[in-house]
């Protein structure tokens, strides 16, 4: 019986490590629930076309959103249509680009998990990537990190 107290022992502090720990989790879930509504909200304020073309240009390509947008020049006023090319000029502004930063507070998290999200990699990214996914509030922000992963590794290709 000692025997399997001792392996025990030794062998449950092994099956732990690389397991991403429950106050990690916190973090990442607390962080997710700070960063899409302030995100989302941003996005949202461009107006519901804007979200609209992100989500196809996000699961459906660019060819798809060209034509989309093609679509929409025909069917709408030019005026309306201008108002829709700002709305893109004003989510690509450097002003725009700051206000989405400061919705990114990672306070709480350690060096590891901030690390691992900021990179793309390992079990804290997974585990923040499979959150947003499964989170009704977080649908836009998905789609706007989908784009920044696809972009960078195109990049990288």
């Amino acid at each position: 019986m000692k025997k399997y107290l001792f392996l025990l022992f030794i062998i449950v502090p092994f099956l732990s490590f690389g397991q991403l720990q429950k106050n990690d989790k916190i973090a990442i879930e607390n962080y997710a629930e700070e960063l899409c509504p302030c995100v989302d909200n941003l996005i949202n304020s461009l107006g519901s076309k804007t979200v609209e073309f992100i989500r196809i240009m996000t699961l459906e390509g660019m060819d798809a959103l060209e034509k989309a947008l093609a679509e929409y020049y025909e069917a709408v006023s030019e005026e309306e249509f201008n108002k829709q090319v700002a709305a893109f000029d004003e989510m690509n502004s450097k002003e725009f680009q700051e206000k989405i930063k400061a919705c990114d507070n990672k306070s709480g998290m350690s060096e590891e998990v901030i690390k691992s999200i900021d990179d793309n990699t390992g079990e804290s990214s997974d585990y923040f990537l499979g959150y947003l996914k499964y989170h009704v509030n977080c649908e836009v922000t998905n789609l706007l990190l989908k784009v920044a992963r696809d972009s960078a590794t195109k990049k990288t290709d």
